[in-house]
């Protein structure tokens, strides 16, 4: 099946474990006929019952990702489902219980292998499906709101609040007593932005020339606009770039902060890359607790089969309000 993309689907034969296998970047296609993982020491084996599409796919089938520069793989960085079997010295009574992991590369398939000590457990009460709709975007968010501070007596900016970081940072600055204002493209995005807990919500041009200030500026999109934001910063404000569907900023956006220096701004670049694992456990364990209560709302806009891969990462192209998922 082609795609307006560049990505085809080529199912055919018997099936064995069927997985998204880029072998050229800027396309793709399903291999259904695929090795069963086999665990390695310290490793155990996921059925995949979700796996999440993030922009962070798009760029690593396109080649534009830097911590993968060879094609050659299967894609997806993030999944969840039980344990099937378990590698040695992963005790074999884990089996069954249901994880979410992260893997940069390798979940869109029905069988994953993953490090047992980096599998989160995924609570009861929150569905496989919902695991993932919270995922990397929900850890990102929690992670930079507890680094800028974010509390009750902060005035939050949401660049990009309609993305997957965004929908899960506007809901937790809101849960802190934050008072929100949502960025977004169009109206209906903005009232259920509303919805989710935004105090008020702006288009991207309003944005931009408001004069509004902030003491906490969450910035998903980057790109040539940045230092328009970063004007917007409060005195001690603190802005913090967690994203890049825009493109890099303007290689001399210090000179805005600079031009600032008399507010005290701070700015923070943040990976999750940089987390350690027993504080990525404590983040989801508390993403997923108030997911669980329903304090935190999981959105998904799409729920999509493994064949139709090439048609999910289609749709982070054209802009989507909530989680892309694939069930394999």
């Amino acid at each position: 099946m082609d795609t307006p993309y560049g990505y085809t689907s080529t199912v055919k034969g018997a099936r064995r474990v069927k997985a998204f296998y880029v072998q050229e970047f800027g396309s793709g296609q399903i291999h259904d006929n695929q090795e069963d993982p086999v665990p390695g020491t310290g490793e155990v084996i996921v059925s995949v019952q979700a796996a999440g599409v993030g922009y962070m796919d798009v760029m690593i089938a396109d080649g534009q990702y830097p911590l993968v520069t060879e094609p050659g793989f299967v894609l997806g960085s993030e999944l969840a489902g039980p344990i099937v079997s378990v590698g040695a010295g992963v005790p074999p009574e884990v089996v069954g219980r249901r994880v979410f992991a992260m893997t940069t590369t390798r979940s869109f398939a029905q069988l994953c292998a993953v490090d047992y000590s980096s599998a989160l457990p995924i609570p009861d009460g929150l569905g496989s499906i919902e695991a993932v709709a919270l995922g990397i975007n929900a850890l990102v968010a929690q992670e930079i709101l507890e680094r800028v501070g974010a509390d009750g007596t902060s005035e939050v900016l949401v660049r990009g609040a309609s993305g997957g970081i965004g929908l899960m940072a506007t809901q937790l600055a809101a849960l802190r007593g934050a008072r929100v204002t949502a960025v977004t493209s169009t109206e209906d995005r903005g009232k259920q932005l509303l919805e989710l807990g935004a105090d008020r919500y702006v288009s991207r041009e309003a944005a931009r020339t408001r004069g509004k200030r902030y003491d906490v500026i969450v910035d998903t999109v980057g790109g040539p606009d940045m230092p328009a934001f970063i004007e917007q910063l409060a005195d001690n404000g603190r802005f913090v770039l967690c994203g890049g569907v825009a493109g890099a900023p303007p290689t001399d956006f210090g000179s805005t902060l600079m031009a600032n220096f008399h507010r005290s701004p701070s700015f923070l670049a943040f990976s999750l890359n940089s987390v350690n694992l027993q504080t990525l456990r404590h983040s989801a364990q508390a993403v997923m607790g108030l997911a669980v209560d329903g304090s935190l709302r999981p959105v998904v806009f799409a729920k999509l089969a493994l064949d139709d891969a090439a048609e999910a990462l289609g749709l982070l192209r054209t802009g989507v309000f909530g989680k892309v998922i694939i069930e394999p």
